[in-house]
């Protein structure tokens, strides 16, 4: 036979068998013949299923009051957000700056309102030159020093939040605007004092500062009527927030002559009240908020009325004033002392537990620990979209695209004061941010006005800046809603958005089904991906409440700081008939509990979200600085005015302390 005959043997399928009586037979046939024959055959049990591991025990949820105690008390902090420029300002800030710098800037914020107010302490008169009549030049010269700084305290708020540039409104008219106003108020004051000789029912010190709030109004109206005339939408927005502030002041002014008042009769009703105080002031702070909140936020910017609260401040230096004057009034023992203390801590506490796990529960859509980082890459592929040229033919008449840019001059020449580089015109009509038109409205609106050039920068017109007015703080949406939409994952906030088809006559021939068949815009910037977008906005809403919450705790321990430094130095003045004790252990508790509610604060931001605390602190610290030390002056000199004797009630003169 040939080798080449030779046939490879045919590879057959393997078969299993079985030895049996009968022959060797298949495997496939045995079960057949146990049938046929009905032999009983052996059955293994079968094999237990892999064991699974035990699954973790749900949260339970909390009660209903208690989450709807919890939405009424940290809804303001979380309606609000960054814009897309801030979010940028903020990433250049954290790449440039150090955790040294930012634990410098941190440490002297109160550095420059400390040193006035230990000058103003160390300088003040006697009680008794302010009734005098003629009175002396130190009982003249310290109210209009008083003055002064009041009115620039008052000042740089109202320039930073109406984003007054130095060209407009100058150091310069600042300092003549709040000289003219101490004069005036003194001159006023002088009059009075003259009246309260005469008649010595009238106590003018509960009508000091009336005066001081017309002069402003009326140097505003003189010197700077031109610039108010110009600015009349953004000075009108402002003066509601400003009366409300005012209206807080007063009202801490009326508690503290209260004190005055019942300290000097030695009132029985001081321990219960100053309990009581202690244990109603975390939700008559909230209550506060929450009514400041709905004139604020038509402001240009929240973050210089919202996060920067100057309701914090106030409350830190009544609780301190409620435990001194009590104390002092009562004669009270150590340990009736340390149970104040103890029931102040308990309360502030409490306060501080519920900001922060409410803050921790709080589910943000957004990417874990690289939430700033995924921001920023949402925002730079808008701006630098990659070229696509399906479905479209280049016409020769219509010029070469031109992609959006950014310079690095334009980037660090953009301060907060300037919001016209994205603003270029501003209609003059009223704005309700409640009332915007309708979708269908805009968006035929928007598509009449496509250019042939796919990135020509479109003309200003009246509908395109109302609703970037209205995008430049558009979450108003409540917490509860918020808290039910958020968990489903559902598309939220749609009150800043709207959506513009893609197929138009210079764009690309996309599919309907595509992710960027219906486009969203957020300020300014056209986001091809819905859950880009979503994104990218609960990203600038976190930030916001983490810039609200960090920073009022921030003062909730700066404040007691100075006021505890202030004690101090009047110890060391005033060194007969003195006791700060009290006032500083207080200052101390209340400047324990805000560090450690801030050091929580850092640890979920970090843990959760992979923000930096001390920077973000230190980004806005810097960011609105003007506005910080005006708020701060503000409460602190506006205090050392009114409270009698000038003191703040940091020291119990009548009573010494039973330690």
């Amino acid at each position: 036979m040939k080798p080449s005959a030779v046939v490879a043997p045919r590879l057959l399928r393997a078969y299993t068998v079985d030895f049996t009586p009968n022959g060797v037979v298949p495997s496939s046939s045995r079960a057949r013949q146990a049938l046929h024959d009905g032999k009983p055959r052996l059955q293994l049990p079968p094999a237990p299923p892999p064991a699974q591991p035990p699954a973790a025990t749900p949260r339970q949820p909390l009660p209903g009051w208690s989450q709807s105690f919890w939405r009424w008390r940290m809804e303001p902090q979380c309606l609000g957000r960054y814009s897309v420029d801030k979010l940028l300002l903020l990433q250049a800030y954290q790449d440039g700056t150090s955790l040294t710098r930012s634990g410098m800037v941190i440490a002297l914020t109160a550095l420059p309102v400390l040193g006035l107010a230990a000058v103003m302490v160390a300088f003040r008169p006697q009680a008794a030159s302010f009734s005098a009549w003629p009175p002396p030049v130190a009982a003249i010269a310290w109210p209009g020093l008083a003055y002064t700084l009041l009115g620039i305290g008052a000042i740089l708020p109202f320039r930073q939040a109406l984003r007054l540039t130095e060209t407009s409104y100058s150091c310069l008219r600042v300092g003549a605007v709040a000289l003219c106003t101490s004069i005036g108020s003194q001159g006023a004051n002088l009059l009075l004092l003259r009246l309260q000789i005469v008649r010595p029912a009238i106590r003018w010190s509960f009508i000091v500062l009336i005066p001081w709030l017309v002069f402003v109004l009326l140097s505003h109206s003189v010197l700077m009527r031109k610039l108010l005339t110009r600015k009349w939408r953004r000075v009108k927005r402002y003066l509601v927030v400003l009366t409300l502030q005012w209206l807080t002041i007063a009202l801490s002014i009326g508690v503290s002559l209260l004190l005055a008042v019942l300290s000097a009769q030695q009132s029985s009703a001081m321990l219960p009240l100053c309990i009581a105080w202690f244990l109603v002031s975390p939700l008559v702070k909230a209550a506060l908020r929450r009514c400041s909140w709905d004139p604020a936020r038509r402001l240009l910017d929240l973050s210089t009325e919202i996060s920067v609260c100057i309701i914090e401040m106030l409350w830190s230096v009544l609780n301190v004033a409620w435990l001194s004057r009590t104390v002092s009034a009562q004669s009270l023992s150590l340990r009736a002392v340390v149970l104040l203390l103890l029931v102040l801590a308990a309360a502030e506490t409490l306060d501080a537990v519920v900001v922060v796990s409410t803050f921790s529960r709080r589910a943000f859509i957004v990417d874990g620990a690289t939430a700033l980082a995924t921001a920023i890459s949402i925002v730079r592929s808008a701006l630098f979209p990659a070229a696509t040229t399906t479905g479209t033919t280049p016409s020769p008449t219509a010029g070469r695209t031109r992609r959006p840019t950014i310079d690095r001059q334009s980037r660090e020449s953009f301060s907060m004061s300037s919001p016209d580089r994205v603003l270029p015109a501003v209609s003059r009509s009223s704005i309700s941010r409640l009332s915007l038109p309708s979708l269908a409205k805009v968006a035929v609106g928007l598509g009449a006005r496509q250019s042939s050039d796919r990135y020509q920068r479109r003309q200003p017109s009246r509908r395109s800046t109302q609703h970037f007015l209205r995008c430049a703080n558009s979450v108003f949406l409540p917490a509860a809603d918020y808290e039910e939409k958020g968990a489903n994952m559902r598309r939220l906030l749609d009150l800043s958005r709207y959506t513009v088809s893609a197929v138009t006559d210079s764009t690309a021939q996309e599919s309907a089904q595509s992710p960027t068949a219906r486009r969203v815009m957020l300020d300014g910037i056209t986001i091809a991906r819905r859950e880009q977008a979503r994104v990218l906005e609960q990203t600038l809403q976190l930030l916001f409440v983490a810039e609200a919450l960090t920073l009022s705790t921030f003062l909730q321990a700066l404040v007691p700081g100075v006021l505890a430094l202030l004690a101090l130095e009047r110890a060391l003045i005033e060194k007969d008939g003195v006791d700060v004790r009290v006032a500083v252990c207080a200052c101390v508790v209340l400047i324990a509990r805000a560090l450690v509610t801030l050091a929580a604060l850092g640890a979920v931001m970090s843990r959760e979200y992979g923000l930096s605390m001390p920077r973000l602190l230190a980004f806005v610290l810097e960011t609105y600085s003007k506005t910080v030390q005006g708020k701060l002056l503000t409460v602190v000199i506006t205090l050392l005015v009114m409270t009698p004797r000038n003191t703040l009630h940091l020291s119990s003169r009548t009573e010494p302390v039973d330690l």
